[in-house]
């Protein structure tokens, strides 16, 4: 289901099914709904309400979308899978500090264990991290910075 258009205090998105059929809201930004809106002017007009179609006017199927992908980056020159874009969108929602309870939403995972396991912290951040805990150290105890 799309709902470009939410009520007020809502943001655009989709519902999407999962693996087991599990239900998963999926946020549209800026950028991916002004995209979304275009594909939805040049779509094909077919029996099916499906977003994405294939040519002969069907739904897109899982493989034909890691086909299309693969085609693409074969064209750019880069390997890349589906799995790989989402554990970097998991990735880089870690390293903008977004709980990991809010990323294990986003990404459909039941277990928060397995949004823990696959989403490593980049070693920039871990440093980060720790520079801010000394400043907030150093401040709480009054301690001068060395």
């Amino acid at each position: 289901d799309i709902y470009l258009e939410p009520t007020p205090g809502s943001l655009p998105r989709l519902w999407l099914h999962g693996k087991g059929q599990s239900e998963r809201v999926a946020y549209l930004a800026a950028q991916p709904l002004t995209a979304l809106l275009a594909w939805l002017e040049a779509r094909p007009k077919t029996e099916h309400d499906a977003v994405f179609v294939n040519r002969f006017g069907g739904p897109l199927s899982i493989s034909g979308v890691q086909k299309r992908l693969g085609a693409y980056c074969r064209q750019a020159g880069i390997r890349m899978s589906c799995h790989q874009l989402r554990h970097t969108f998991g990735r880089h929602l870690v390293e903008a500090r977004v709980p990991i309870t809010t990323i294990q939403q986003l990404l459909g995972h039941v277990r928060l264990r397995t949004t823990e396991t696959y989403l490593h912290v980049s070693g920039t951040q871990v440093q980060a991290d720790y520079d801010a805990a000394m400043v907030e150290i150093a401040r709480r105890l009054s301690l001068k910075e060395l």
